[in-house]
């Protein structure tokens, strides 16, 4: 038995080890190019860094079914989610627990705000906001709760008086929930005119449709409010106004969905600050669905291929390298990742094979010019963890432990393992 444990105790030592070292690889994810001809430019790169013991690689198919999902418009809803954080406001709520009523309540609102696509979801998000109305008067706090109830009835389309049921409600939320209507009566108003390009699309105020755009409401009161615009062909959007007494304008511009194309997202850039929200966005959800840390952005060129790193982890771009063949290209891109697996400004091995593109003449789409690679940074600016020979030294180190035990176990299998020997002092 005491043997079986031992074997047991190193084989985990030596899994635990391989383990930690493979940690120290980050993961890339590699960018699919346009049109079917650059799939095996795509593949020769997969290859080249699959040969490398410097990365882990991402499977294509991951990437394949994300984008997929994204340029649908299926991407994971947070609806779920904020249901059952909804329902455990309610047994919270139910089991006076208040305080962390008030906390679920308030995750669900916050998902289902990002879910408002339609009269259900609306439905959902006032709900919330007036289960965490009830939960804030509970605990007291009279202006939070007064805040929620003024917000449910605010994106209330119809915002007609509702008689609540003495049964289920108490005599303070009755009185809250009247008291924020009769001053709904009083409410400053304002005039909204909606403007969309292209015109047509169809409008949703707080969750109710309206009719197609240009459109116009009359008497809204003041206050945040939510429009939806949507149209067959082009990206749904949704926006969040604040309407003022007096007229309010709303415009929107719905942008096709074949140039929402999340290609695109994957093209080199010049700097970090050319990258829109909507991509920082695109990228760190996909980076957290499939476990990318890096993403290597790849341009087809007439003959080659331009590439370079995005770090999302630190948000570290390298330079942007083009070349004639995938092995040039990895080359001279893996000496942007350092000991500690992040990348760098500079590179930690010189590379003569491709070419670096300076950022301004990135932009200005000119010619490939020769780099001249700076000195390799000294090691004494690494931390000792960081140094690519520490951390198998370590499982050498303990391998050769482990190793003892069990050889010593062999050793000392003569000893009856039932004998329990201790020290007196």
């Amino acid at each position: 038995m005491m043997k079986v444990c031992r074997i047991s105790l190193l084989f985990f030592i030596v899994v635990g080890v391989n383990n930690l070292y493979a940690q120290s690889k980050p993961s890339v994810v590699v960018s699919p190019m346009r049109g079917e001809q650059s799939k095996p430019a795509v593949e020769a790169i997969t290859n080249q860094l699959l040969a490398s013991d410097k990365v882990l690689v991402v499977e294509h198919e991951e990437v394949r079914a994300f984008i997929e999902k994204y340029s649908s418009k299926q991407q994971p809803s947070s609806s779920k989610e904020a249901f059952e954080f909804f329902q455990q406001g309610k047994n919270a709520y139910q089991n006076l627990d208040m305080e962390n009523a008030v906390d679920y309540f308030r995750k669900a609102e916050r998902l289902y705000k990002g879910t408002l696509w339609d009269e259900d979801s609306f439905t959902s998000f006032r709900t919330t906001k007036f289960q965490l109305a009830q939960s804030f008067l509970a605990l007291g706090r009279t202006q939070e709760a007064r805040i929620q109830m003024e917000e449910v009835m605010l994106i209330d389309p119809s915002r007609k008086e509702k008689k609540l049921s003495e049964k289920y409600y108490s005599p303070q939320v009755r009185k809250l929930y009247e008291e924020v209507y009769h001053a709904f009566e009083k409410r400053d108003v304002g005039d909204v005119t909606i403007q969309v390009e292209p015109a047509g699309a169809e409008v949703f105020f707080d969750g109710q449709s309206i009719g197609k755009a240009p459109a116009s409401l009359k008497n809204i009161p003041v206050g945040k409010h939510y429009f939806r615009f949507a149209l067959q062909g082009f990206e749904e959007k949704v926006t969040e106004q604040f309407i003022v007494v007096g007229q309010n304008r709303v415009t929107a511009d719905l942008a096709s969905l074949q140039e929402q194309d999340a290609i695109r997202f994957f093209d080199t850039v010049a700097n970090v600050a050319e990258m829109e929200k909507n991509r920082v966005t695109f990228l760190d959800e996909i980076g957290l669905s499939v476990g990318g840390d890096i993403f290597l952005f790849l341009t087809p060129l007439s003959g080659k291929v331009r590439g370079q790193l995005f770090d999302q982890r630190s948000q570290e771009l390298s330079p942007a390298i083009e070349a004639q063949n995938p092995k040039e290209l990895v080359s001279s891109l893996l000496a942007f990742i350092g000991n500690d697996g992040y990348v760098v400004k500079t590179p930690a091995v010189p590379s003569s094979v491709a070419k670096e593109i300076p950022a301004k003449q990135l932009k200005q789409q000119q010619t490939t010019v020769n780099y001249d690679p700076p000195k390799e940074p000294a090691a004494a600016k690494q931390r000792i963890t960081k140094q690519w020979w520490f951390w198998p030294a370590v499982g050498v180190v303990v391998i050769g432990a482990g190793a003892g035990v069990y050889f010593s176990g062999i050793l000392d299998s003569g000893v009856s393992s039932s004998t329990l020997v201790t020290e007196i002092p």
